[in-house]
């Protein structure tokens, strides 16, 4: 933990060239029109308090039932879990077949029955789009998959349509609610809607000819998908992007390239950067974009949930926007060497220091005013202006030292004064400083 030795300027971050803006304070939140928050603290000096919100991987934390491969067999499992069998065609258990948390399932009195109360465990250990089905073993969970005509009375077949026309994943059976897939259309009727519901985002209902059969076609031009969930269709993913530009204000479905560049990788915009549209993979995003190249690097959007967020090493859980919830895995840096790709400024983040954008423009050299905590040049930052000397405005960039070093500060009333107070600074930083007057 890091805890605040001097109170420096607490500013919001504009990022881009009146592109963007953030602000400090807790998982490191560049949003509500870009705050840079980290985990509910807030900051008031060099070396901010913080709690980590660092994960070991940018991939989503799994939820509900933990499985493993079809490789195990019931004797595999645990005692609190039971065997689930995804029957196959020929009867015998499928590649999906695995150990399950039980919870309050017991095989043995399964039904596939909606009137008893001990199904619907069951049902739900067998995940969706599968029933399950009388077991004579109390360590095997049978589950068939859902079919046309084998949903309960107060279910419609939700049938989702792959590129070839037939009902590909996420079709199954689920409540009917007030839907009547026969006047499902295009048109936006009151009673076509909750045809949609059910669809759920990403999908549209098309007219159905049979009235338990709810047909539902991928329209990922849908506004409003979760970048957290990833809640798009298959061969899309959920991107910020802005009708308007200036900003990004919403989120939508937008297509996976084919051969898309990888973490790390050079990427690019197809067009406008608001549009949304880059070519990284799924789960990643194109960013510390050159504007004059149009040029960036491929991040991860952060896994795990808005809780308990989750980025590769050496990088932290960013809220780029709070406003649309998009949170982005930003990259540690080493702020006396100001190594950030694209000519991005190295600035405190949570247990440490990562790339932003810069927003200094022509302006953000030492005593300039600064109102924005990304509004200086690299190497310096925005300070309170009782350690700047001449400093008229509420803050003013100065730069960032060595505490080991000799004392380069530009001006004499000032020291390199540790970012850090003793003993808190996070492993490989304890010789970051800053230039101010002494208090």
């Amino acid at each position: 933990m890091s805890a605040p030795y001097l109170p420096f300027l607490t500013a919001r971050w504009r990022v881009g060239a009146a592109l963007m803006s953030l602000a400090l304070g807790g998982c490191l939140d560049l949003g509500g029109s870009w705050a840079l928050t980290t985990a509910s603290t807030s900051t008031t000096g060099p070396g901010q308090g913080s709690t980590s919100a660092l994960g070991t991987t940018a991939e989503a934390t799994s939820t509900g039932a933990s499985t493993s491969s079809s490789s195990e067999g019931p004797d595999d499992c645990l005692e609190d879990q039971v065997f689930r069998c995804e029957l196959d065609d020929d009867g015998e258990c499928g590649p999906n077949s695995g150990c399950v948390d039980a919870g309050s399932c017991d095989p043995l009195l399964c039904e596939g029955d909606p009137l008893w109360l001990w199904d619907p465990p069951c049902e739900a250990a067998c995940r969706f789009g599968w029933g399950c089905v009388p077991s004579d073993d109390p360590a095997i969970l049978r589950c068939v998959g859902d079919e046309l005509g084998g949903c309960r009375e107060d279910e419609v077949y939700r049938c989702r349509l792959d590129d070839q026309g037939a009902c590909g994943p996420g079709s199954g059976c689920v409540q009917r609610m007030d839907c009547d897939p026969m006047s499902c259309t295009h048109e936006e009727y009151d009673w076509t809607r909750p045809c949609e519901w059910r669809c759920e985002f990403g999908w549209d209902c098309s007219p159905s000819l049979d009235p338990s059969l709810l047909v539902c076609v991928a329209d990922p031009a849908d506004e409003g998908c979760d970048t957290w969930e990833q809640n798009c269709p298959e061969g899309y993913k959920c991107g910020p992007y802005s009708e308007g530009g200036g900003w990004w204000s919403d989120t939508r479905c937008v297509p996976v390239v084919d051969a898309p560049k990888q973490l790390g990788e050079t990427c690019s915009y197809a067009g406008d950067l608001f549009a949304g549209e880059d070519d990284c993979a799924f789960g990643l995003m194109c960013w510390y974009l050159d504007y004059e190249t149009q040029i960036g690097t491929c991040a991860a959007l952060c896994g795990g949930t808005p809780d308990e967020p989750s980025c590769p090493p050496g990088s932290a859980c960013t809220y780029v926007s709070r406003d649309i919830g998009l949170g982005l895995c930003i990259d540690f840096c080493d702020p006396i060497a100001q190594d950030c790709p694209g000519g991005d400024l190295c600035l405190p983040l949570e247990n440490g220091w990562g790339c932003v954008l810069d927003a200094s423009g022509n302006e953000g050299q030492f005593g300039d005013p600064c109102e924005y905590a990304n509004a200086c040049d690299a190497g310096l930052i925005c300070l309170n202006p009782e350690y700047v000397p001449d400093c008229a405005a509420s803050g003013c960039c100065s730069p960032l030292c060595d505490i080991n070093a000799p004392n380069t500060c530009p001006a004499a009333e000032q020291a390199c004064i540790p970012w850090y107070e003793e003993g808190l600074a996070p492993p490989g930083l304890e010789h970051i400083g800053v230039c101010g007057v002494p208090p």
